[in-house]
């Protein structure tokens, strides 16, 4: 066996260069991860926007209603609370729906501004009679019937559906 004295200069390659897919390269997968992470926060921001959407204040009276009478009332003080809770809605709505400063006057005072105003007066007399009702109760501790507190969350369900926007002018 002979040896051979020097390595031939003729060698050539058998096999063609590999190139990754460009999928597999690290500058791509660093845009597809980018991508992918800029719709994941598109879409939170989205979902995060549509829960936080500002509501409309009719929209967001009858929410509140909703929640009121779904609270059992049982007892005096939780008869109070209703009138209270009932009365701040209305209220609120008032001031979000005719943006009036309101907020620090009383029930009668408000009914008289309202009055000074001119506001609807079918819808003020509707307003008077809630009032009075929570007035007797929160005021001078009157017992009341639960069929009187249910006409009375019926009768603010009624004010705030007459008083949108769209099918009445402002009052």
């Amino acid at each position: 066996m002979q040896i051979p004295q020097a390595i031939p200069t003729d060698v050539y390659e058998i096999y063609d260069f590999y190139t990754p897919p460009f999928y597999q390269q690290p500058l791509w997968l660093a845009l597809i991860a980018a991508g992918v992470l800029a719709v994941g926060v598109g879409v939170f921001f989205l979902i995060r926007y549509w829960k936080n959407r500002a509501l409309l204040p009719h929209e967001w009276a009858l929410a509140e209603l909703k929640k009121l009478q779904q609270k059992s009332v049982l007892n005096k003080h939780e008869f109070k609370l209703f009138y209270f809770l009932l009365t701040k809605i209305l209220k609120e709505y008032l001031v979000k729906r005719y943006e009036l400063n309101i907020m620090a006057k009383t029930d009668e005072e408000l009914t008289n501004y309202l009055a000074d105003k001119k506001f609807n007066p079918i819808l003020l007399e509707e307003l008077k009679k809630i009032h009075g009702n929570a007035l007797l109760v929160k005021f001078a501790n009157q017992e009341i019937i639960k069929t009187q507190a249910e006409k009375d969350l019926a009768a603010a369900f009624a004010f705030i559906e007459q008083t949108k926007p769209n099918q009445h002018k402002k009052t």
